[in-house]
């Protein structure tokens, strides 16, 4: 039984041959369901047709801004590489960051993107991912500010399904701030890694909710132990079945 925000789930399993943590890690299965449903699915690669323009933009976070002269692109995307006008080149003897950034321009930058999510999936839990951006973005949708995230290395994801509009457009918008010396190296600017969208059940295994480890390995035999946190967005106790299905470096079912 299920009940609240979330819970972990162990399973421990024995193998025996050993099993290779890197072929583990692609061939690790694991499928949740409830007694009515089937398969929940997941992510929706969502690089494509974003709208983008260079510069400090007043109320471009607002759905009703007029975008139609903004360059249409695929991501991922880093302006900092891009030629600039005139120079012919991405390197600008100027650059605030100077020396620090490889003479690289950095500045603010914005993206937005139009899509539609059909009316079908209305009770589902949507979040957006991002792989990586440089750096300190704002994240918009449908003129709801939905979060910031100011460090440009890592990924993250926001719970994006009470802003979403059902059967109707919506308009994603991202600011993306690279200002002054905050590199020793060439860090890019924009959305430098892919966005996801992310579908679920309310009842799920959690974004990022599987860790699996070997604690064991021999030649006689493997331990493989998986810890899967299932989060629960409805307001009842759930009964759920977790099944964990380990392969081996050839395919078969251990």
């Amino acid at each position: 039984m299920l009940s609240g925000k979330s819970a972990f789930v162990h399973h421990v399993g024995l193998c025996n041959r050993v099993i290779r943590f890197s072929i583990l890690l692609i061939l690790f299965l694991i499928q949740i369901t409830s007694c009515t449903r089937g398969p929940v699915p997941r992510s929706l690669l969502f690089d494509n047709d974003w709208l983008f323009i260079k510069g400090t933009i007043e109320g471009a976070e607002k759905p009703n801004y007029d975008d139609s002269a903004w360059r249409r692109l695929d991501l991922p995307h880093d302006w900092s590489i891009e030629d600039l006008p005139i120079l012919n080149s991405p390197i600008d003897s100027t650059a605030v960051g100077g020396v620090n950034t490889g003479f690289f321009v950095g500045g603010t930058g914005w993206y937005r993107k139009h899509f539609n999510i059909p009316s079908a999936q209305k009770g589902k839990r949507l979040y957006l991912q991002f792989d990586g951006i440089y750096m300190n973005a704002d994240v918009w949708l449908n003129g709801d500010h939905i979060g910031n995230h100011p460090y440009g290395y890592t990924s993250f994801y926001f719970d994006i399904t009470s802003s979403i509009l059902f059967g109707r457009e919506n308009v994603l918008a991202v600011e993306v701030k690279n200002e002054g010396k905050n590199s020793r190296w060439y860090s890019g600017s924009g959305i430098y890694r892919h966005v996801w969208l992310i579908q679920t059940d309310p009842v799920h295994i959690a974004i990022w909710g599987v860790a699996v480890t070997t604690p064991t390995i021999s030649k006689t035999g493997s331990q493989v132990r998986a810890m899967i946190k299932i989060k629960n967005q409805t307001a009842a106790t759930n009964e759920i079945t977790l099944i964990s299905t380990v392969f081996d470096p050839n395919g078969r079912k251990k």
